[in-house]
């Protein structure tokens, strides 16, 4: 049965055939109102929407020499992808200097020359590589490692210990000989093989201890921090936050400070614009008591007062600008039960700022994350879980606390598996603000922070909007007072657009 016309069909009908009269006859109409399908409005309307819907995703806060330089940035990742076999061959699982296809791309290039801001958790002196450290202990007489459990001696502890243990063997003359290598040495003393361990904390505790006694030899400790903060500048980084351990020894802490502040200023004279400033870590690790924890922090205060960045004589600035409390154990103590200790006015008063590791942990039984959010912390470290708790999750990005993540680390020590499952990936679609740290480079086998951006562009597909915020985020988020935020970011700024010129 055939349908019968409605009278809108008919009309609609009736003006179509007077359309095509008037074509056929050369006349030409007006549009009016009544000629004007509603569709059309319709269509803008909803173009309009969906425009404003989309309007965060694109890249409008990039200026005309910068989109140019974010194609190019998308045709190298294409090109990478490409030379992979495409998104499921691609090694998402750990991208490391260790695979010469990604460090001889163009996109690896293209990481290392972009001015990066500042590193925000570096651990100590491993900024240095472990071909770095090697190539210092090559030119020493004066360091063994016993090739059976990889411990490694110095002559001036030989009287304390008695004969070196047997099969050890001098690192110079092993590496002249042949007995020894850097892929030996390097299976020994990083995270690259786990063989033996269940768990790449066990292996990373052991190889601290296995050349701790590196870390009492104050000439190389100095040497090394020396090329540590130059691998820094040649990765294009301006500043670096070191968190350092703080014990009860006074004496001690106050000579590691000295000592680093001379490797900076040995660093600086020939680099003026490289800044490095220091984080007080206090041990949490539920053997040590409170009263510890508060010596540590006290001292902390003390040697921010009487150690300061003295490089421009007439603009003294803190060197030590915060605290942490973190563990080299899994199992440390909460973050809650330090409350009144940390809530302590002196410590306020001090300028002493919080930057809290918290939620270094993917279970939700690990409630850190809340405690650092009612602690106030300016940056917090990790906050793996922080997305069980969606609550927590949109109060933190709301008071816009800044997630120092370290995904080439975190990825080493088995929070995930997949870079592209990170969880800061879930903090920053919440619109939370995160930075990239590199944390413990020398362990891990990768140039610091450039190995981080470079795995965030593959496995979170970030724009180069993206990465300009991250570096951003360096500054604004660093504990630095504003008169030297100010001066970093016209300094970035300048190394910034000169990057982007050089990519035309």
């Amino acid at each position: 049965m055939k349908k019968a016309l409605s009278i809108r069909g008919i009309g609609t009908l009736l003006l179509a055939l007077l359309t095509l009269m008037q074509a056929g006859c050369g006349g030409k109409t007006e549009p009016t109102a009544a000629s004007t399908p509603v569709t059309e409005k319709n269509d803008d309307a909803y173009a309009q929407r969906r425009s404003e819907l989309v309007k965060n995703s694109e890249n409008d806060s990039l200026n005309d020499k910068e989109k140019i330089a974010d194609e190019k940035l998308n045709k190298m990742k294409a090109e990478l992808l490409r030379w992979y076999g495409g998104y499921t061959n691609f090694p998402y699982d750990i991208p490391t200097m260790n695979d010469t296809g990604l460090t001889n791309s163009k996109l690896y290039s293209f990481c290392k020359k972009m001015p990066k801001g500042g590193d925000l958790r570096s651990n100590g002196c491993d900024g240095l590589s472990m071909d770095g450290l090697l190539l210092l202990l090559s030119e020493r007489e004066d360091f063994h490692v016993c090739l059976d459990d990889g411990f490694c001696y110095g002559y001036m502890y030989d009287a304390d210990i008695g004969p070196f243990p047997e099969n050890s063997i001098m690192i110079k003359e092993g590496m002249e000989n042949g007995r020894l290598s850097d892929a030996r040495l390097t299976d020994m003393w990083t995270l690259r093989t786990l063989t033996e361990f269940s768990d790449p904390l066990e292996k990373l505790n052991k190889v601290r201890v296995q050349t701790d006694c590196i870390n009492n030899d104050e000439k190389l400790v100095k040497k090394i921090y020396e090329e540590a903060f130059l691998s820094y500048i040649t990765n294009n980084v301006s500043f670096v936050e070191l968190r350092i351990d703080f014990i009860s020894d006074s004496v001690k802490n106050e000579k590691t400070i000295k000592l680093i502040r001379d490797a900076y200023y040995n660093v600086k004279k020939k680099n003026p614009d490289f800044i490095v400033r220091v984080i007080a870590v206090a041990d949490r690790s539920k053997e040590v008591g409170k009263d510890d924890i508060k010596a540590s922090i006290d001292d902390a205060m003390r040697l921010r007062e009487k150690l300061k960045d003295e490089s421009d004589k007439n603009d003294p600035e803190y060197f030590i600008i915060g605290y942490d409390l973190s563990s080299d154990d899994y199992e440390s103590r909460p973050l809650a039960e330090l409350e009144k200790l940390l809530n302590d006015d002196r410590i306020k008063e001090s300028g002493l700022k919080p930057f809290l590791t918290a939620g270094d942990s993917l279970s939700s039984e690990n409630t850190d994350v809340a405690d650092a959010y009612l602690l106030e912390a300016e940056r917090v470290g990790h906050a793996l879980n922080i997305n069980r708790f969606p609550e927590l999750m949109k109060k933190y990005a709301d008071r816009k606390i800044c997630i120092e993540t370290s995904p080439i680390s975190n990825c080493r020590m088995g929070y995930t598996a997949d870079l592209r499952l990170h969880p800061a990936t879930l903090y920053m679609q919440a619109g939370g603000p995160i930075v990239l740290c590199s944390e413990m480079a020398r362990y891990t086998e990768h140039e610091v922070l450039t190995d981080d951006y470079f795995a965030a562009v593959m496995c979170w597909d970030l724009g180069l909007d993206d990465l300009k915020r991250l570096a951003e985020n360096s500054i604004k988020y660093s504990g630095l007072p504003d008169a030297e935020k100010e001066r970093l970011t016209e300094n970035w700024q300048k190394d910034w657009d000169a990057f982007i010129e050089e990519m035309q």
